[in-house]
């Protein structure tokens, strides 16, 4: 029998009050110690533990809080918490206060000083704690200590801006190098189409001068030799046959130079019509390497644009030309279409096929027919046939495309 109920019987309580008395006695005993046992977890947690009153006086410190700190909690008790701790705010202490005093709680970021001076970052959450009339009593606060994180934040923060910073100039000098690039991608081309000019600058000069020049001399003497023939023949003298073989020989040397000359410099000596030129070319094949080459339209086709004409008939003349010397062709045929995205312009052979590397724009021949089509905005597709020989088409975008203002179709 404990005390309680000695004393409930001396004075003379009757029995069923002293059992009530004592079954409450008991249940505020197990209330009590299981805020006794509350109260110890929370003296035991990790989590930094503190109560202040409204004086920010530390009246509650908990082992979490010593451990991180370094000081007991007889030490801590009583002292003015923003003082003993050196707590820095992200703003100011009046204005978290204010906060937590309206709202019911505050967080945020502090800085504190422990006890050998070593400051640190701490995540802090306060509570505000009231009476059983609502009046404001004291603040709980809890503080988990953030320092490394922090650490680690502005570690990633700095190499983050490091990171921007490297890429941005990586950004600025990959750009300046694609300027340049595009310079000197820009000059090589004009280079390049400068020194296809000079070619074909120098090509109809050369024809020029073979037309104008040796082909006119050539023509007076096979007229001088025919009246030197005929007057030895008047004479009835053996030498005229001779004379005669003379003057056939050098008319077979005017047609080949006029052959030349042509071939150097086509589409500007004697016509605009560039149909006539590719017809002219296919006769000049069969003339000089016996090989049958025709020449076909599906309706008359002039283009007037003598650059893109001279581009496109030195596209077909390298293409006539690979043929013979690859592909040992019996019969070449030049094609010349309209279709409705433009002009299409087509040489096929029944060849052995141009050699693969050759084919793939390794030979200097396809690339220049290549850059022929880039420059008159002419796509250029090089194939094996369907059963043999090799296939080179070269298709002109309509007359809508600002390269080809200067095609007329009749």
């Amino acid at each position: 029998m404990d005390s309680l109920e000695q004393y409930l019987i001396r004075k003379d309580i009757p029995r069923d009050v002293r059992e009530a008395i004592q079954k409450e006695f008991d249940k505020r005993k197990e209330v009590e110690e299981t805020l006794r046992r509350h109260v110890q977890m929370i003296d035991f947690a990790n989590d930094t533990i503190m109560i202040r009153d409204l004086r920010d006086q530390i009246t509650y410190w908990n082992q979490g809080a010593e451990r991180l700190y370094g000081w007991s909690k007889e030490e801590a008790l009583g002292k003015y918490v923003h003082t003993f701790l050196k707590t820095i705010f992200p703003k100011s202490k009046n204005e978290a206060i204010s906060i937590c005093l309206r709202r019911g709680y505050w967080e945020g970021e502090l800085v504190h000083h422990k006890r050998d001076g070593t400051k640190i970052t701490v995540g802090s959450r306060w509570t505000l704690q009231r009476d059983h009339q609502g009046r404001p009593v004291a603040f709980l606060e809890i503080n988990n200590d953030i320092t490394q994180l922090k650490k680690t934040e502005d570690a990633l923060r700095k190499a983050h801006n490091q990171l921007e910073k490297r890429v941005e100039e990586r950004t600025i000098e990959l750009k300046r190098i694609n300027q340049e690039l595009k310079r000197v991608v820009e000059e090589r081309k004009r280079l390049g189409k400068e020194i296809l000019e000079i070619s074909g600058m120098e090509q109809r000069r050369i024809g020029q001068d073979l037309h104008d020049g040796l082909s006119q001399h050539l023509t007076g003497i096979a007229f001088m030799g025919k009246v030197l023939a005929q007057k030895l023949k008047k004479w009835s003298l053996s030498e005229a046959s001779h004379a005669a073989k003379i003057v056939e020989l050098v008319n077979d040397a005017i047609s080949q130079t006029r052959g030349l000359a042509r071939g150097l410099c086509p589409v500007e000596l004697d016509s605009n019509d560039f149909m006539v030129q590719l017809r002219d070319l296919a006769n000049h094949v069969k003339k000089v390497f016996n090989i049958v080459c025709d020449f076909d339209s599906d309706q008359p086709i002039l283009i007037h644009n003598h650059i893109i004409a001279t581009h496109l008939y030195r596209i077909a003349q390298e293409a006539v030309n690979n043929a013979v010397r690859h592909g040992k062709p019996k019969k070449i045929s030049i094609r010349l279409i309209a279709v409705k995205s433009g002009i299409l312009m087509e040489i096929k052979d029944d060849g052995r096929g141009i050699p693969e590397k050759i084919r793939r724009g390794q030979g200097m021949g396809l690339r220049i027919m290549n850059y022929r089509a880039e420059l008159i905005n002419a796509s250029l597709n090089i194939q094996k046939g369907k059963r043999e020989g090799t296939v080179v088409s070269c298709l002109i975008r309509s007359i809508r495309s600002k390269s080809l203002k200067g095609f007329k179709k009749d």
